[in-house]
């Protein structure tokens, strides 16, 4: 009876996570519907989601070469006709993302708690420092210290308000109906030559995803502004290393919940919270890798699929969907201050990318708030 719970617990956690096919359904969101989800479901949900959410990832949000906003990586690709360079890239980079965290993690085990104890007292100083590392390796364009500024002061209102799933509305607004706003170019299916995607940059955000558990808020994109002050600079060495972060950060991110002690993210709350031994999580874990195993060959294979449907739908109508799930989610979730946080993200948004200021300066929402909680408590 307890096989065929955890074999239930396993397809349903590979079928939910098939929905990172659908823009705006993050595996927060998700989670929020799922109060007593068990932690096997939730680390297959959380692998699998992973996969999958690549694929819109890379085809869909990307902005006309008109509008005057800065592209990612991988949007650029695909404008330039190299969308299978794009998707190979993403998808080899989360791969080797998962096999260098695999390497990591011993040393993790045993040497994480001295190190995260060591780190502790220094998290806000290491923070401000990432801030300005960014900011400086982006050209030190004024406009971008302000909008950080004003992204962090964002960061604490929104965590000030009375919302059940804060991170739903912020990142949608900030991030998600940007995209839709700006996206002019229709679906393409993957085209051009395959990636060949050099070991240094997946192996440097394999490092950097163990390295981003001691710091709250590091996320895959400024982990990588930092890595590019050392390595060479172009997209599809940047999308390797953003994918390879992404993924390692998931592996440490449940590893933490027992070295460090620590939740940083949503599915890491969830483990936390059911009181895991250690012995129990190295095999949930094992289980959740099978998973991103198993969904990363189903995402690759569904690529073209995915695509032709995609390309289908007329681009108004899918906008139209789109829009009215993320508001729609918001007021599910936290009914008018929801539809107030998505309205105000979005519009200061815009605003910064009208501006041309990169979209990595919106987490500043994140890392302002983490920063002076860790140098309040320290």
């Amino acid at each position: 009876m307890l096989l065929w719970n955890a074999g239930i617990d396993f397809l349903l956690g590979v079928g939910l996570g098939a929905l990172g096919l659908v823009p705006f359904l993050h595996t927060n969101t998700l989670l929020a519907g799922l109060p007593s989800a068990s932690p096997l479901l939730v680390v297959v949900l959380a692998f699998s989601h992973l996969a999958f959410e690549t694929l819109p990832a890379v085809f869909f949000g990307i902005p006309a070469e008109s509008q005057g906003v800065s592209a990612l990586p991988a949007h650029d690709l695909v404008r330039r006709g190299k969308s299978r360079l794009a998707l190979d890239a993403a998808m080899r980079g989360l791969l080797f993302g998962i096999v260098g965290a695999a390497a990591l993690s011993v040393p993790f085990w045993f040497f994480g708690p001295s190190l995260g104890q060591a780190l502790r007292p220094l998290t806000a100083g290491l923070l401000a420092a990432l801030a300005i590392l960014v900011w400086v390796s982006d050209g030190c364009r004024i406009e971008n210290a302000l909008a950080l500024g004003v992204f962090g002061a964002m960061g604490f209102a929104v965590f000030s308000l009375p919302l059940r799933e804060p991170l739903f509305p912020l990142l949608s607004g900030l991030f998600g109906i940007p995209a839709v706003l700006f996206s002019t170019c229709r679906v393409r299916e993957p085209e051009g030559p395959m990636a060949r995607l050099a070991w240094s940059p997946p192996l440097a955000g394999s490092v950097l995803g163990a390295a981003s558990v001691f710091l709250p808020a590091l996320s895959p994109s400024w982990a990588a502004s930092v890595a590019f002050l050392f390595l060479p600079a172009e997209p599809v060495a940047a999308l390797g290393l953003v994918s390879a972060v992404s993924s390692s950060r998931l592996v440490f991110d449940f590893l933490a919940v027992f070295v460090l002690e620590k939740a940083r993210s949503s599915p890491s709350v969830r483990w936390k919270e059911s009181h895991l031994a250690p012995a129990e999580g190295v095999v949930l874990l094992a289980v959740g890798l099978l998973a991103f195993i198993l969904s990363w060959l189903l995402a690759k294979g569904l690529a073209r699929a995915w695509c032709r449907v995609v390309r289908r739908i007329s681009s108004r109508t899918l906008s139209a969907s789109l829009l009215a799930l993320a508001f729609a989610g918001a007021w599910a979730l936290d009914g008018a201050w929801g539809l107030f946080v998505l309205s105000w993200t979005t519009a200061v948004s815009v605003l910064a990318l009208r501006l041309q200021v990169p979209r990595k300066y919106a987490l500043g929402v994140l890392v302002g708030p983490a920063a002076v909680y860790a140098w309040t408590a320290a």
